[in-house]
């Protein structure tokens, strides 16, 4: 049903960018853990569980404050570990 909207534009460039939900993610990590004690997994849920910490710390305040300012590098770096650990998400 949705399939079309991921489809590349007439240049070729991508229509859009997906934001994925982390509640999705942890749970298809959590699944994963819980059947297989997949260290990836593991290590999966414990990055998104600290990117939690953060938006729990950061809820109400600007987004110039020094806090927030940790948000992009910790979500870099889970990034990098699906990266370098091949993971594909169900991303279109």
């Amino acid at each position: 049903m949705y399939a079309k909207l991921y489809e590349p534009g007439a240049d070729g460039s991508p229509r859009f960018r997906e934001a994925a939900c982390f509640a999705h993610w942890r749970r298809d990590f959590h699944d994963i853990w819980t059947s297989q004690k997949s260290e990836i997994a593991h290590e999966a849920l414990e990055r998104i569980g600290q990117l939690y910490d953060i938006e729990r710390e950061i809820a109400g305040k600007s987004a110039y404050s020094p806090t927030s300012s940790c948000w992009p590098t910790q979500v870099e770096r889970f990034f990098a570990l699906l990266t370098e650990k091949r993971i594909k998400t169900r991303g279109r």
